[in-house]
């Protein structure tokens, strides 16, 4: 075993595959062996040179096993023969410890290193970490390709004539090698591999057993070597040929799904030819078939489809045209470096792309995926614009569909464009409203409104106030418009003023006059001295309040008459207090201009809130004579805070005037980039997903596509949002607020919770469970009644998850990667995210939780895929953060706050995506790698506190699935090297007790 862990860790060329862990990227290749064996091991002495001998870096080597969990400098260990354990230049080494070369032979012995991925850290003998870095290809001693995504190393076919070489039949393009029937037509000498097998790509098992080679040079007549722990699938068995001509009577079904090393064929070998005699069942499964070779003499050489050193079968399809001489060739389907050492270095099947050209579709589709800002989509019918959206959601689909012809997707670009040049929407009509508010305007003329009671009144003045507002509202639908339009004239009906003769219309005027006198004197008496205010109060309580009672037994006149003589002797007490009663009414007013600007104009949060705050204040500062000296101040306080808040809000309309121009501009220039053939084309990968494109155009493209999201705002800046999101439902419709079924999920919710809760207190879901301690991970999971309960969250999962995946698919659209899909998971499958969700949730919540940003180990997120994935799942957008405050909060928009997060981390730190040893854009990464191939994500909203003015503040907590499908060639490797999950969620989705594992 040391032997195989020192060929990785001094390799030279390993594959590289980054992979998320928590917050960082982790570049998983050689050294990701390591990570099976937890960490690597360095006695509490120091070392010194006069009494020292130098291990050798095999000597060193030998100590590491599959069971260490540490790696301790031991005595004679020197940072030299570590580096080359290690591939690491010594001088870094050494640099990154303090010390210099002239310090080599003075280490603490006792000093640990330990190994996660990529990182290394020295711990010294006392417990202090001294040192934490993340090992970086320049780093090392052979220099390595700059890592991608995902390098593979292609095995390379060399045309050798001489001694040992490898005929393969490889295909140098990908990782898996398949065994595809060998020829040699005419080698002279000795033996080589005439193997033909079918061409899957899954190797199988074997178990040859070589017990009594004799003669020179015994080597492996088998599919397999005799070391190897997978020999291919043959069933050889040489019984004891001795000498000439021993062929291959093999036969092997050609029904069989996984391949079999058979169908030899060896039509003119001569000399001592000990070959393939082999034959498979025609199982669909590998077969591990017991290959015997008991008595092969003479110069036997190897004629297996995999060399004598490697673990694992590979590619046959050898030709050999004429090798002649006794040379001991490797005719094998693999290089003599043998096969993959770790998973790591396996991956699932490239997914299929439809055979077309479908640049012209997705054109298409992208041009239209900001129509919704639009009237011409907003206004138009509903039939005509449920045909659009039905449309759309085809075309689509259809981007996946692998058996997709030319005719089928010109077909369907035209009936999209049909479609969409049905969509009769028109710029919005506010001629009816304009009508409705001139004659609002002239109320006091409608004795309907003159005479009506205050409640009916109000309800008018607020339907109207309603109106104004959507006329200062960009992106308002002419059905919204046309609700409001309804509500105004319902409240004018309802208007319960009644019309009377000219005589009645007097006596109800003066009536009303009275009593406005009667009101405005009650609160006036209160700013006059004392000496004055008791002979006021008594002559308001006699000549005014006393006849209110029985104000309608007096004629109009009379009416009249005692209003003057009130007056005359009233405001001669009164006019004391002038100054005073002046600020109140020019205070009073002021409130009124700015309450009216709160109603029917201001948007924005800070204004609104700054104006109530202002409102309020002046309401409570009128309520306090004493402070009347204050009036006419407040009131030019309350002059400029209307000005400047309308100043605030006719800049904020008209930023997202300019904003919605942006978008457009945006979306028509990357149109005209990003077309196959031109020059501004950007594909970021090839097809074996090595970078091709320059992170500097990479980052260009994503500002171009940042672009065109709507405008998000900062509510805490005094922002505004684009009102498109006012189109879509809210977060609390999507929970159904108020309903039973509200009430089913938080019941729900909150049994999960108080379980997630223990769970932390027994110390699970920490960092270490997220890897491979699954004993550590939360275990709580849903039962079939919680996904019934917990179907409001699954509907707002789904239509954060859509709308997420758009901006997704306009991101790798930008940059020529293939669009992702959405997770085909069923619901139980979208609770168990939800339940990943919600314990990343609680974890933001609590301050002792000491796990960054919310990220935490469950055993529910294992259960989420459909099949075993390469592939993660992660917490983002913690509910630590601040909170999202919205009057009208929608799955929209917080898909567009977290993909505009994610974008303006590629744009921030992208470029230097080689160098990065933080994994600072490792979010935007998984956005753009061509790997992942379906998404989903659950979101979590809690602690919904009201705020002025209908907002309110959410706390949000999100997790996001991206994968790539396994196919049975990758759980095959999964199997192999003992990572097929304990959790399965292909057999234990309905399990419920996780606790013995």
């Amino acid at each position: 075993m040391w032997k195989k862990l020192y060929k990785a860790l001094t390799e030279q060329k390993y594959r590289v595959k980054l992979i998320k862990k928590g917050n960082h990227w982790v570049a998983r290749g050689m050294t990701i062996l390591l990570f099976g064996l937890g960490v690597i091991a360095l006695s509490n002495v120091e070392v010194q040179a006069s009494s020292w001998h130098a291990n050798s870096p095999a000597e060193i080597a030998k100590r590491i096993s599959s069971n260490d969990r540490t790696f301790t400098f031991e005595r004679g260990d020197t940072f030299w023969g570590i580096s080359q354990v290690l591939n690491i230049n010594y001088q870094t080494l050494m640099e990154w410890n303090g010390y210099k070369s002239s310090d080599e032979y003075t280490i603490p012995v006792g000093t640990v290193i330990s190994i996660r991925g990529n990182r290394l850290t020295f711990t010294t003998p006392n417990g202090n970490v001294i040192l934490d870095k993340i090992i970086q290809p320049q780093d090392r001693i052979t220099q390595t390709s700059l890592p991608t995504p995902a390098i593979i190393t292609n095995k390379q076919k060399t045309d050798n004539s001489s001694d040992n070489s490898n005929n393969s039949g490889s295909d140098s393009n990908r990782e898996f090698p398949t065994d595809k029937g060998n020829v040699d037509s005419g080698n002279n000498g000795n033996n080589t591999d005439n193997s033909g097998n079918d061409s899957s790509n899954i190797p199988t098992d074997n178990g040859n057993v070589d017990t009594g080679n004799s003669g020179n040079n015994n080597t492996n007549n088998s599919g397999s070597d005799n070391s190897q722990e997978l020999p291919t699938d043959n069933g050889n068995v040489d019984a004891g040929n001795n000498g000439n001509n021993n062929t291959n009577n093999s036969g092997s079904d050609n029904s069989q799904e996984l391949p079999t090393d058979n169908g030899n064929v060896d039509t003119g070998n001569s000399g001592n030819n000990n070959t393939n005699n082999s034959g498979s069942d025609s199982s669909n499964i590998p077969t591990d078939n017991g290959n015997v070779d008991t008595g092969n003499s003479d110069n036997n050489a190897n004629n297996s489809g995999s060399d004598n050193n490697q673990e694992l079968p590979t590619d046959n399809g050898n030709v050999d045209a004429g090798n002649n001489g006794n040379n001991n060739t490797n005719n094998s389907g693999s290089d003599n470096n043998g096969g993959p050492s770790s998973i790591d270095e396996v991956s699932p099947s490239k997914p299929e792309q439809p055979k077309i050209d479908i640049s012209p579709l997705q054109n298409l589709l992208m041009a239209n995926s900001n129509i919704v800002s639009l009237p011409i989509y907003y206004n138009a019918s509903e039939n005509n614009r449920l045909a659009f959206d039905a449309l759309m959601s085809e075309a689509k689909s259809l981007q996946y569909k692998l058996s997709l012809t030319n005719e089928e997707m010109v077909a369907m670009i035209d009936k999209l464009t049909a479609a969409k040049n049905n969509l009769n929407g028109k710029a919005t009509d506010f001629s009816k409203a304009d009508e409705l508010l001139e004659e609002y305007n002239n109320r006091d003329n409608n004795q309907r409104y003159h005479n009506a009671t205050a409640p009916s009144q109000l309800a008018y003045d607020n339907a109207i106030n309603e109106l104004k507002k959507l006329q200062n509202t960009t992106q308002v639908t002419q059905a919204t418009v046309d609700s409001a339009i309804a509500n105004v004239i319902e409240a004018k009906n309802q208007l319960d003023g009644k019309v009377l003769s000219t005589e009645e219309q007097n006596k109800f005027d003066a009536i009303k006059s009275f009593k406005e006198d009667i009101a405005y004197y009650q609160e006036a008496i209160k700013y006059l001295p004392d000496a004055y205010r008791t002979a006021a109060e008594g002559l308001l309580q006699t000549q005014g309040l006393n006849v209110l009672p029985n104000i309608n037994a007096f004629s109009t006149e009379s009416i009249v008459s005692m209003q003057n003589n009130l007056k005359t002797w009233l405001d001669f007490y009164i006019k004391s207090a002038d100054k005073q009663l002046q600020g109140k009414h020019d205070l009073e007013a002021k409130i009124q201009e700015l309450q009216n600007l709160v109603d029917t104009k201001l948007s924005l949060y800070t204004e609104l809130n700054r104006a109530t705050d202002f409102i309020n204040a002046s309401k409570e500062m009128l309520q306090d004579p004493s402070k009347a000296y204050l009036y006419e101040e407040q009131a030019t306080k309350l002059t400029t805070v209307i000005n400047e808040a309308i100043d605030a809000q006719n800049k904020a309309d008209k930023l997202i005037a300019d904003k919605e121009k942006e978008r457009a501009s945006a979306l028509e220039e990357l149109l005209k980039l990003q077309v196959p053939g031109k020059d501004s084309y950007i594909k970021f990968t090839d097809e074996n997903y090595k970078i091709t494109a320059s992170l500097d155009d990479i980052v260009e493209r994503t500002k171009l596509v940042a672009k065109i999201l709507p405008y998000l705002g900062d509510v805490y800046a005094g922002n505004p949002i684009d009102p498109e999101y006012l189109k879509y439902k809210t977060v609390d419709e999507y929970l159904q607020v108020g309903t039973p079924a509200y009430d089913k999920m938080v019941t729900t919710i909150n049994r999960l919770k108080e379980d997630i809760l223990k769970e932390f207190a027994l110390g699970r879901g920490t960092k270490d469970s997220m890897g491979s301690n699954i004993d550590k991970r939360i275990k709580t999971v849903v039962t079939d009644e919680d996904v019934i309960n917990l179907k409001p969250l699954i509907d707002l999962a789904d239509a954060y998850s859509k709308r997420a995946l758009e901006n997704i698919n306009r991101m790798r659209f930008a940059i020529g990667v293939p669009p992702m899909k959405m997770a085909p998971i069923s619901d139980k499958r979208k609770a168990m995210m939800i339940v990943h969700a919600l314990a990343g949730y609680q974890a933001g919540q609590n301050p002792d939780f000491k796990i960054g940003d919310s990220h935490v180990g469950t055993i529910a997120v294992l259960l989420v895929p459909h099949a075993i994935t390469a592939g993660y799942s992660e917490n983002v957008y913690p509910s630590a953060n601040a909170p999202i405050i919205s009057n009208h909060f929608t799955p929209e928009y917080m898909a567009d706050v977290y993909n505009k997060l994610e974008l303006m981390e590629g744009i921030k730190y992208f470029s230097d995506y080689f160098n990065d040893t933080e994994a600072k854009s490792g979010h935007y990464t998984n956005i753009i790698l061509p790997q992942h191939q379906y998404f989903y994500s659950a979101m979590i909203v809690g602690n919904v506190v009201p705020e002025n003015n209908s907002f309110s503040s959410y706390r949000v907590s999100l997790t996001e699935l991206f994968y790539e499908l396994a196919d049975d060639q990758y759980k095959w490797w999964l199997k192999h090297f003992d990572e097929w999950p304990k959790v399965n969620p292909e057999t234990d989705l309905d399990r419920t007790d996780f606790n013995n594992l």
